[in-house]
């Protein structure tokens, strides 16, 4: 059997199990320069070309085109599809991601500041009633640079592979929302905002969409479908049964046979060069994009009938699948890191800014969330008597618990119930002489916390604090402890836009 035929049902199933998921791509297209092959394309069309030379007789395209095609448009199918196949579980399951406030603001449900945050955009409100009888409510929005990038070219494979390195910048903004309103979101103004400031991600992007993860699949994963034995046959035929392929396929045909004649003149080379640009500018490009895609029926006839004939009993299937669970676990256990810088303007005392570090290591079944952070005065222009200095320090620990959501047992979301139990100790500083019982001292805070997710990226958040805050202790009662019960709901458009993607495909 030889290499090229092997190298073809590589590609096959490549693409055969990335239709069988059923994930579409919807970005728009976009007009790209020719750019190198992949390797294995870059062969055949390397010896295809050399054919042409030396067989001066074929002076039409129709003698290699449709196998070179029909490679092309398999990588293209098959390699940005099925990572963003994988994206669905991978982003759903993520439970290490910040989505709410700041644990410095009033009414925020969570102590600990989590490492990573939203790609896209999440959607935070929060209430918090301390000692029973003062309450808070804040309405957190935050997302990354990359969601503009994703705005306008649509958050597709393509998009991540140019725009990826923006998801290291995040940024985040908190409102006191009016009160008694149905729509928190229409009511927030400038005057209620209450903190802004931006997190950097310090680990590398270890996504399914990662350049790591390209790397990481194309050196093991392409190898072992390598092995597969199983053929197929009339690949060509039905891709051309799709009225997009087609179409494009003969616009590429009759580009490469008006051009081909001279290239064969000038050699081997140039008609590398021209079948390379061809398949790349009106195959890969296009189908990576979205502007060609594969009809539901051809998707349907894939699923039901050939998918199973290649996948049922094969050992090395099986081994891929396993290669990809283990590699992804291991993924999902590497440390996280992140550095956050935000300005907060409370509605009574002064402004100050926040630096907080936050690692986080998982050590199974629990995950470890270290948080490190300073905060600093910050003088407002109107002040007549502003404070100088840092304002407090403070650390935070914090250990959790995921399992899967019985809510969400019969769909793709995998996002898991988590239970939390964290610490934190807080060194305020003195500044004035003024008020000694309300500066200069020491306190500590514990807090038991549970994110339940309902459906489609909304989550709902509870939790109940201890605190020996003096600010907060209500002196005419007995006890050294203030007690508060905290609850929100979050919106997450990374989860939502993941499962929507599952949804749609589970429906074709």
């Amino acid at each position: 059997m030889s290499a090229t035929h092997i190298d073809r049902r590589v590609w096959v199933v490549a693409v055969l199990v990335t239709l069988a998921t059923g994930v579409t791509s919807r970005a728009s297209a976009q007009a790209v320069p020719c750019k190198a092959l992949p390797a294995h394309i870059k062969v055949e069309a390397g010896r295809f070309a050399q054919d042409y030379v030396t067989n001066t007789d074929r002076l039409t395209a129709d003698a290699h085109l449709p196998d070179l095609a029909a490679l092309a448009a398999v990588h293209a199918l098959s390699l940005g599809e099925l990572r963003d196949a994988l994206y669905v579980p991978v982003e759903t399951s993520d439970a290490n991601k910040q989505t709410g406030g700041s644990p410095r603001l009033g009414g925020v449900a969570s102590l600990v500041e989590k490492p990573n945050f939203a790609t896209l955009l999440a959607l935070a409100i929060e209430s918090g009633a301390v000692a029973l009888d003062r309450s808070d409510t804040q309405l957190t929005l935050s997302s990354s640079v990359y969601a503009l990038a994703a705005a306008f070219n649509g958050d597709s494979s393509r998009t991540y592979q140019h725009a990826g390195w923006l998801t290291a910048i995040a940024f985040s903004a908190s409102f006191d929302p009016s009160p008694d309103t149905q729509n928190p979101l229409a009511s927030v103004r400038r005057d209620q905002l209450r903190q802004w400031g931006f997190k950097l991600r310090l680990s590398p992007d270890r996504s399914v969409r990662s350049s790591h993860f390209e790397r990481w699949w194309q050196e093991n994963i392409r190898s072992v479908m390598v092995r597969q034995n199983e053929g197929i046959n009339g690949l060509h035929v039905l891709l051309m049964s799709d009225r997009t392929y087609r179409a494009a396929f003969d616009e590429m045909r009759v580009e490469i046979d008006r051009d081909l004649r001279g290239a064969i003149a000038t050699g081997a080379t140039e008609v590398e060069r021209l079948l390379s640009c061809a398949v790349q500018n009106k195959l890969i490009e296009p189908i990576e994009s979205g502007a060609i895609q594969v009809s539901p029926a051809i998707v349907a006839t894939l699923r039901t009938k050939i998918v199973p004939t290649l996948v049922t009993g094969s050992e090395e299937m099986a081994r891929i699948n396993e290669l990809i669970r283990e590699h992804l676990e291991r993924i999902a256990g590497l440390p996280t890191a992140s550095f956050t810088s935000r300005w907060f303007r409370p509605v009574a005392g002064h402004d100050f800014w926040e630096g907080n570090f936050a690692y986080s290591q998982k050590l199974a079944p629990l995950t470890a969330i270290l948080n490190v952070g300073g905060s600093y005065y910050m003088a407002r222009p109107e002040e007549t008597a502003p404070l100088k200095g840092w304002r407090d320090v403070v650390v935070v620990g914090s250990l959790q618990h995921a399992t899967r959501s019985p809510f969400l047992r019969e769909t793709a979301d995998l996002s898991p119930i988590t239970i939390a139990l964290s610490a934190a100790y807080e060194k305020v500083f003195d500044h004035s002489s003024t008020n000694p019982t309300l500066i200069g001292f020491e306190k500590t805070l514990v807090q038991a916390r549970v994110e339940l997710p309902l459906t489609l990226g909304i989550i709902l958040p509870m939790s109940f604090s201890l605190s020996n805050d003096p600010e907060l202790i209500d002196e005419t009662k007995e006890g050294t402890w203030s007690k508060g019960v905290y609850f929100g709901l979050t919106f997450d458009l990374d989860k939502f836009t993941a499962l929507t993607k599952a949804v749609v495909a589970s429906r074709r």
